[in-house]
């Protein structure tokens, strides 16, 4: 089989993935909801200025008070039942492609790929 069909067709397997489409459906309930929009809008800008206040090299203090903000923010993302599955269903899928990732890489480097399947990588910080 050529490498592209097969490369292929890995995509069209994560494109149809009940991951894929946990976090389409979370995506489109976010851009449906103006107050959940707002909230991630919110947190994007409060990350900023923590990044910002860090290269700008305010005092400890300043970053302290920012990255406070930023937690008290997260919280309320949290109990936001639409940021909180979104967020939640990005990591999730986050964490499968990087688990594929893996497994790639593990397949390039030769390694034995004995152990790589997804109920024994859940938690998987590198095989051997």
């Amino acid at each position: 089989m050529d490498i592209f069909e097969t490369a292929k067709q890995l995509g069209t397997m994560i494109a149809n993935s009940d991951k894929m489409t946990r976090l389409k459906d979370a995506e489109a309930r976010l851009e449906g909801d103006n107050a959940a929009i707002e909230l991630m809008d919110k947190y994007k800008e409060l990350q900023l200025n923590v990044v910002r206040a860090s290269k700008a090299r305010v005092s400890k203090q300043e970053i302290d008070a920012l990255k406070e903000e930023l937690m008290a923010h997260q919280a309320t993302l949290d109990e936001n039942e639409i940021t909180k599955e979104y967020l939640d269903s990005k990591t999730d899928f986050d964490t499968f492609t990087k688990t594929i990732n893996k497994v790639i890489e593990f397949a390039l480097a030769g390694d034995s790929d004995e152990g790589c399947s997804p109920s024994k990588c859940g938690g998987c910080s590198g095989c051997h």
